[in-house]
């Protein structure tokens, strides 16, 4: 079951974002127990996109109140998961939490790969938040009753560029790992120093690859910074899962110039920024129209007359779920790291319904044309996502042209001076 979901969840998260980055996934040992220790800026959609873009089944702890209802935890616990009980929770769970743990030593033993959300809770922020110490005694304790020398503990830094919007872009960084055994003799005498020091050492690590600037009043700054990353880095639509590290790299850099400005030349840096995009916004352009106001949108114009049907078909036929699944992850979720994971729900859960009911049909009335639309049909429908992306820049790019050679200039010029600021400083 957990191959047969994850080949059809994996081809719905190419629905669902723009583009996928996994960069390191060379740093996780092989055929080894690894805990992959991970910060929690969304509710589940880290371990989904992990778990189906990488080769190896994947582990991970969610809440086990998700586990409830009889049905619900038999099928999550085929997907791999284990619930977690916090100790917080009372003393009345200590035993189902000594189960948790037991679940997860005999997986380590397996030389599975494990990911464990060591900040607790989720909450979608950029930066790191502290973290729990669970995930070394998962480490320590599979050491201890299984008497294995090797377990590794691995950063997991989840970057999300607009965590609780569909068609955005993410990366996921895997830092180098620490091979528990290195610390064994010095847990084995000094456990509580031990726990002290690995949790830092983990701390500092992940910090490397959750990139976001040290200074919260840093963010407004980051924030602007980012969207002109968008557009240097200019992704391309195909393909959308790759191990591309330009991403991560370029934000880290600038982050950390960020970082390294007095609060004089973040300040002067941060309203020359607002002055550029409030100056676009005044002229109803982007940033990606400016960027690329000269390319020749004449054949983005023929393939969009051409692609209008197969698009529209795409569209109109799955339009009904999704407009319902995009309500429901806008109203029903009361926090917002918990809107697109229940819009991708609900959507893939209705699709893969409507799919059985048409495979039923097609078994029944058995004719060609009903096959050949029925196999179709997905592909037309990620034809209109790319369609919509095609539009999208087109209308952007076309805005930009309208404006006179001198305006585009004047902000070109400007655009180029702050990113040189950001570069030299």
């Amino acid at each position: 079951m957990y191959h047969f979901f994850r080949f059809l969840v994996r081809f719905a998260l190419k629905f669902l974002y723009r583009n996928i980055n996994i960069v390191g996934i060379e740093n996780v040992p092989k055929d080894k127990p690894v805990i992959m220790v991970a910060n929690h800026p969304t509710a589940f959609m880290e371990p989904t996109i992990l778990g189906c873009f990488q080769d190896k089944p994947l582990d991970y702890l969610v809440a086990a109140r998700f586990f409830n209802h009889p049905v619900a935890g038999w099928f999550l616990k085929a997907l791999h998961m284990i619930p977690v009980y916090a100790a917080r929770d009372g003393l009345h769970i200590l035993k189902k939490r000594q189960n948790m743990f037991d679940a997860c030593f005999d997986a380590l033993h397996n030389n599975h790969w494990i990911m464990i959300f060591s900040e607790a809770t989720s909450k979608q922020v950029r930066y790191l938040r502290p973290l729990k110490k669970g995930f070394l005694r998962m480490g320590f304790g599979t050491m201890e009753k299984y008497d294995i020398k090797d377990v590794y503990i691995l950063p997991v830094g989840n970057n999300f560029r607009a965590a609780d919007q569909p068609r955005s872009s993410v990366t996921i960084a895997l830092g180098e790992p620490i091979n528990l055994a290195d610390y064994w003799a010095e847990y084995q005498a000094h456990p509580k120093d031990t726990y002290e020091k690995l949790t830092q050492l983990m701390f500092d690590k992940l910090n490397r690859l959750v990139v976001a600037p040290t200074e919260r009043t840093s963010d407004d700054a980051y924030e602007l910074a980012l969207n002109l990353i968008d557009n240097e880095i200019n992704a391309p639509l195909s393909p959308v899962a790759s191990d591309d590290a330009k991403s991560h790299k370029l934000t880290r850099l600038w982050a950390d110039k960020i970082d390294s400005w007095s609060k004089t030349e973040l300040s002067t840096w941060q309203q020359k920024a607002e002055k550029y995009f409030n100056q676009l916004a005044s002229n109803n352009i982007t940033d990606f129209g400016l960027v690329n106001v000269k390319k020749n949108t004449t054949p983005t114009l023929i393939a969009l007359i051409l692609g209008w049907l197969p698009a529209f078909l795409g569209r109109i036929f799955h339009l009904p779920i999704f407009l319902y699944a995009r309500n429901f992850g806008q109203t029903k979720p009361k926090r917002i790291e918990f809107k697109l994971p229940a819009f991708f729900g609900i959507a893939f859960a209705g699709y893969f319904v409507m799919y059985i009911i048409l495979i039923i049909i097609g078994f029944i009335v058995q004719t060609p044309w009903l096959w050949m639309g029925i196999l179709t049909m997905p592909f037309l429908a990620y034809f209109a996502v790319l369609y919509y992306h095609f539009t999208t820049d087109y209308k952007a790019i076309s805005a930009a042209k309208k404006l006179s050679s001198e305006k585009i200039n004047t902000l070109t010029k400007l655009r180029a001076e702050i990113i040189n600021e950001i570069n030299q400083r």
